[in-house]
């Protein structure tokens, strides 16, 4: 039988890395934040959806939230049928996210490798500044604590992305096997 596989974790940890690297193996995998609606950046206060958001500006970024629409979200895991396939992301909703696969993963980095990646990144402007990545490292363990509570399991994200690659790809194996 097919399995969802959610690997999450805080910017920086090297999701978006991680499922190219998945997909260059022919795994099934999607990069779930770059999914069209499938996330907003919404409004703490209003609600109101972001029409421009950048993710550099510190003031900014405390006002919103990067909200799943859950319901997009069921959509696209039920759409795949054929095969095991590995979703990557994070929102601010992650309990809600968390509930819907069979296994999930969490990527850790320690601070200083987060900073590193976040400084480095191409993929979007998100905590690029060094006030945006002080910022992110305030919170950083907290919301890593929130996901281990919800019982998933922690993978050495510090480690090369193919090592990172063949830890997932095996756990899920063992898993599958018990």
């Amino acid at each position: 039988m097919r399995k969802a596989i959610f690997v999450t974790g805080v910017a920086g940890c090297g999701k978006s890395a991680l499922s190219a690297e998945l997909q260059s193996r022919g795994v099934n995998s999607f990069d779930i934040e770059k999914v069209p609606e499938l996330f907003t950046m919404t409004h703490k206060e209003t609600g109101k959806v972001a029409d421009h958001y950048v993710g550099s500006d510190l003031n900014e970024m405390k006002q919103y939230n990067w909200l799943c629409d859950i319901d997009v979200l069921k959509k696209l895991i039920k759409m795949n049928k054929s095969a095991d396939a590995y979703y990557c992301g994070i929102g601010s909703n992650i309990e809600e996210m968390v509930v819907l696969f069979d296994k999930t993963f969490l990527l850790v980095a320690d601070n200083e490798e987060t900073k590193k990646r976040l400084t480095n990144r191409t993929s979007n402007r998100f905590a690029r500044t060094l006030e945006t990545q002080l910022w992110v490292l305030t919170w950083k363990q907290d919301l890593e604590d929130k996901i281990m509570s919800l019982g998933v399991q922690v993978i050495n994200a510090n480690q090369p992305l193919e090592k990172v690659a063949n830890e997932v790809l095996t756990e899920l194996f063992l898993v599958t096997q018990r």
